[in-house]
């Protein structure tokens, strides 16, 4: 039993009038044997889904079918027992290369999700009066977007669209919402686990500390870094959690992430209808440490030494008690009865919440990593298991333990880790199915200043 069989790729072609071709004018194109390679990527940060088809051409039909970027494609696979159909716009060939013999091509094609397509053609003008979440909705709806959940967000607006893509609107919002409590939302898309209309896109709006609670795999269910080659293994074995590969990016530069609003910042709020300036001290080890109080399992330790020094005058100021970001905003008091105009909040206290979600979104930097596991364990299971949602990841330290009893595992690269991108990398040639997923660690697995926090310890 393969893990990832391709059943199914069409390409359908226009016509000039709008309406696809019949089949025997060359309209459709089956192209399912000419696929090499399909890669999809999904990511909290993108509302859509984009990818790209590696095809070698030995039958011409790239000379057929004479791509504009208006075509669209069609593609149906399954990985185990499960079927999945998703249905894309070409809109670009990446790289065309013919063999030196003549006969043959190789051509990489781009691919995205109709909304995101129809989104670069669309232009809005008008305003929109609601909740954040209610607005983004109707513009999804407006582009024919049905599957779309989401959370309601804290901030209600009145907005003005200004010739504006609808993405581009959506991401506008996205970037002033918050959850009741600060914490960022995000609009992303992901593929579905139901079988009601699987060609539609699946979009969601959800707060950072519902993605954090999101647990699609079982507590004991944990991706292990191994030297072990999997092929020892059967693909299929559910316990068989394997990472292929860590690759640890760029991470803990302070100083980015102070200028991200990771330590400490000052808003100034400015009301020119009352001529009153107002500062507002934001603290972010308050912040976490509240969040801690109220009962989130978000935070479990801070990811920073809130009582270091830079001098080593004890009458120095800590790192939290030094700004590191000043934010300005312009609070026009009464403009509107109902609902603040564009990015304004009603009252400091709602705009201080735009310094929080700045704080939380500092956090998703501090400690990345690329992990790579088999396809199979993502698109399985009764819940969807993608980004958004925490994976239990187990990597071991560098140095050998002698003692059996030792724990042997990198307390800083292990634990659970939120997925925030992830390219699916389908392989039509020898079923290969891999996932390449980005996750950000959002706690430290202990105090920072623990002695014995890189020590071995008896389990």
């Amino acid at each position: 039993m393969s893990e990832f069989r391709l059943r199914s790729a069409e390409i359908i072609r226009r016509r000039y009038d709008g309406q696809e071709e019949d089949v025997e004018a060359g309209g459709r194109y089956d192209v399912l044997t000419a696929i090499v390679e399909i890669n999809l990527f999904e990511s909290i940060f993108k509302p859509y889904m984009t990818g790209s088809i590696a095809m070698v051409d030995s039958s011409a039909f790239s000379s057929i079918i004479n791509f504009q970027g208006q075509e669209i494609i069609n593609l149906q696979w399954s990985v185990g027992d499960k079927e999945f159909d998703r249905s894309f716009y070409i809109y670009g060939v990446k790289s065309q290369d013919k063999s030196q013999s003549g006969t043959t091509s190789t051509l990489v094609l781009g691919i995205i999700e109709r909304h995101g397509y129809l989104s670069k053609f669309m232009r809005m003008d008008g305003s929109r009066a609601g909740n954040v979440s209610s607005i983004i909705g109707s513009i999804f709806n407006d582009m024919g977007v049905t599957k779309f959940a989401s959370e309601n967000a804290h901030q209600s607006m009145r907005i003005m669209e200004n010739n504006r893509t609808p993405i581009e609107i959506i991401q506008w919002l996205t970037d002033r919402a918050t959850g009741a409590t600060g914490e960022p939302m995000f609009v992303y898309a992901t593929m579905p686990v139901d079988d009601e209309d699987r060609f539609a896109p699946n979009v969601k709006m959800r707060s950072l500390g519902t993605m954090l609670n999101d647990h699609p795999w079982e507590d004991d269910e944990v991706f292990r870094y191994t030297s072990v080659s999997g092929d020892t293994f059967p693909r299929f074995e559910r316990d068989n959690l394997l990472i292929w590969n860590v690759n640890m990016l760029e991470h803990d530069d302070v100083m980015v992430l102070a200028d991200r609003g990771a330590l400490q910042s000052t808003y100034i709020n400015i009301d020119p209808f009352t001529r009153s300036v107002d500062y507002t001290d934001f603290n972010a080890q308050t912040h976490f440490e509240n969040k801690k109080q109220n009962g989130s399992n978000i935070y479990e330790y801070p990811m920073f030494d809130f009582n270091f020094r830079i001098d080593s005058n004890d009458d120095s100021l800590t790192v939290a008690n030094m700004p590191s970001t000043y934010v300005s905003g312009v609070n026009v008091s009464g403009a509107f009865a109902d609902y603040p105009a564009y990015n304004e909040e009603p009252n400091v206290s709602d705009q201080v919440m735009r310094i929080s979600r700045e704080s939380d979104l500092s956090m998703l930097e501090r400690e990345v990593m690329d992990v790579h596991i088999w396809g199979y364990h993502i698109a399985i299971g009764d819940s969807e298991r993608g980004v958004g949602t925490t994976i239990a990841l187990a990597v071991p330290k560098d140095q050998p333990s002698y003692t059996p009893s030792a724990n042997v595992e990198d307390k800083k690269r292990s634990g659970r880790f939120l997925i925030k991108s992830i390219r699916h990398q389908m392989n039509n040639i020898n079923n290969d199915y891999y996932t390449i997923c980005r996750v950000a660690r959002t706690d430290s697995p202990d105090p920072i200043n623990s002695r014995d926090r890189n020590e071995q310890r008896p389990t």
